[in-house]
């Protein structure tokens, strides 16, 4: 019998797949039409995405820039995007910020 995942995401584990080309974002799983990701320890990135539709943030803040709305989501807080099929601006707060991603299986990401 194998040990089952770990779905644990400690905050220097550099585990899953990365994404090439974009520091600070790997795939933790993907399944079901769902990716999980997770963002950071970023050196101060901007991310672009589309296919969004949740984010966690377990350390740091992160600022969320969606159409002409811009929030602020700190450590311990959950974010809904409203239109995750919408073009996301995900900008890392300091360099501690960790956070985990819900998204589309075919999502886009890009620096930006």
């Amino acid at each position: 019998m194998s040990p089952r995942p770990s779905h644990h995401i400690r905050r220097d584990d550099l585990s899953g797949r990365g994404v090439p080309g974009i520091t600070g974002l790997r795939s933790r799983h993907a399944d079901g039409g769902i990716t999980v990701l997770r963002l950071g320890p970023p050196p101060g990135a901007r991310w672009v995405f589309v296919g969004l539709s949740a984010i966690a943030v377990f350390a740091g803040k992160v600022t969320l820039v969606d159409g002409d709305d811009s929030k602020l989501v700190s450590a311990g807080h959950l974010a809904l995007v409203g239109d995750p099929s919408a073009t996301l601006y995900l900008e890392a707060g300091n360099d501690s910020a960790l956070a985990v991603a819900l998204a589309v299986s075919g999502f886009v990401a890009a620096l930006g």
